[in-house]
């Protein structure tokens, strides 16, 4: 029992010794950002402080793409799976604080290969830049998760007590402020992401998209359905008439580039 227990802590002191001395803070920060290349995104560290057997926080992670942010998470708590570490791959476990809600999740990095299982709750859609890009500029609650494996995945979202601001896809505005609130889900197959529901939902109208995002361009369709009440008390809608095909049925094209 005595040679056991010696056999024990010598183990524990050598696994203990290889995370403080054999893997630095700024080899760590490099494993990290580095792990990500020719995906076209890129992670940025700040802050990074090593904690005991292998854990380690992180003041900011951001995730961006051709020097636009789309997301980042702040106090960032983070466990290592040691054996993968020393195979030069990266199993991380994450929890954090992004834009008033909280991120949790599991991440492996390994160039080439990658997967994750991430949900946000309860965060602040202001402080989401990436929703900026698909036209979406407000406020609002924001939860949603994102599974992904190599090249493929879903994403699954809802957005509640929205207040968005019109937006303009295509040269057509859209009148997104008469919604308060919409949900959706998309799947991710190499550089195609494509919608599996979207609605949007206001007092007296619904809409919901449909399409896919193809190689950073989009060929979507968002269909609007007003009630009659709705349509009488809202003229925005005589700017749409080019795009009305029956009675209180909409249908505008939103096609064009998505620039990030």
């Amino acid at each position: 029992m005595k040679r056991l227990f010696i056999a024990f802590v010598t183990a524990a002191a050598f696994v203990a010794g290889l995370w403080y001395f054999a893997v630095p803070e700024d080899a760590l920060v490099r494993l990290i950002e580095n792990s990500l290349q020719g995906s076209g995104v890129r992670l940025r560290v700040e802050g990074l402080k090593k904690g005991p057997f292998y854990n380690f926080s992180a003041a900011r992670i951001t995730l961006s793409r051709s020097d636009a942010v789309l997301l980042y998470a702040d106090d960032v708590g983070c466990r290592l799976n040691p054996l993968e570490l020393f195979l030069l791959r990266l199993s991380i476990s994450v929890k954090g604080e992004v834009s008033g809600g909280s991120v949790n999740g599991l991440i492996g990095l390994l160039k080439g290969k990658t997967y994750a299982d991430i949900s946000i709750e309860g965060a602040d859609m202001e402080g989401l830049p990436f929703l900026s890009f698909a036209g979406m500029q407000g406020k609002g609650n924001f939860s949603g998760s994102l599974r992904l494996k190599d090249s493929s995945g879903d994403i699954k979202f809802t957005m509640r007590d929205i207040a968005l601001k019109p937006g303009t896809f295509g040269g057509v505005l859209i009148p997104l402020d008469m919604f308060q609130k919409a949900q959706g889900a998309m799947s991710l197959s190499g550089d195609t992401i494509s919608i599996v529901s979207f609605s949007f939902e206001g007092n007296g109208i619904y809409a919901r998209i449909k399409g896919e995002i193809k190689e950073g361009r989009r060929d979507l369709v968002m269909e609007l359905m007003p009630d009659r009440t709705f349509l009488d008390n809202n003229p925005v809608f005589q700017s749409l008439e080019n795009y009305k095909t029956s009675p209180g049925y909409y249908s505008i094209p939103i096609k064009g580039p998505v620039t990030f």
